[in-house]
């Protein structure tokens, strides 16, 4: 009677190391899925591409203007609620690499809509024709002058 006593006993441990191993597995599998999803969230979703305005040739299509903004259209950027953005501690625009990879014809909307507000907040006046001409046909001339910094003569 003590012999059977000490095979029920085994079978009772085997059954709960096996029991036990499938828990430590889920486990294991929940935490490298967590980790995943984290990953996920800090590369693709977190702001921290660094931003750049775009503006459109009809030669080239999107061109990315990787010289330093102006302070006026940084700060239009960071009222913009249709990206999520941060400014950082190195004075960068940072962007979610999800919305700098699936929506670069928005930000050059967006940056064309911010180019003209500074204008008419620096001039006063409505666009001049010419230059609704350069912007329409997709010159990057007017981008470059009322978003981008002016070169600092040496």
């Amino acid at each position: 009677m003590v012999e059977t006593e000490k095979v029920s006993l085994g079978k009772v441990i085997r059954q709960v190391r096996l029991k036990g191993s499938w828990v430590l597995a889920a486990a294991l599998l929940v935490s490298v899925a967590a980790n995943l999803n984290f990953a996920y969230r800090i590369v693709y979703l977190d702001t921290n591409h660094p931003f750049h305005p775009i503006c459109f040739t009809e030669a080239d299509g999107l061109v990315v203007l990787t010289e330093p903004m102006n302070e006026r259209y940084r700060e239009r950027m960071l009222v913009n609620t249709t990206h999520s953005n941060r400014l950082g501690k190195d004075d960068i625009l940072y962007i979610s690499l999800r919305d700098w990879r699936h929506d670069q014809e928005g930000i050059w909307n967006l940056t064309r809509q911010i180019a003209v507000r500074i204008y008419l907040e620096r001039t006063g006046k409505k666009l001049p024709l010419e230059e609704s001409f350069e912007m329409q046909t997709g010159h990057c001339k007017f981008i470059r002058k009322y978003v981008l910094e002016k070169a600092k003569a040496r």
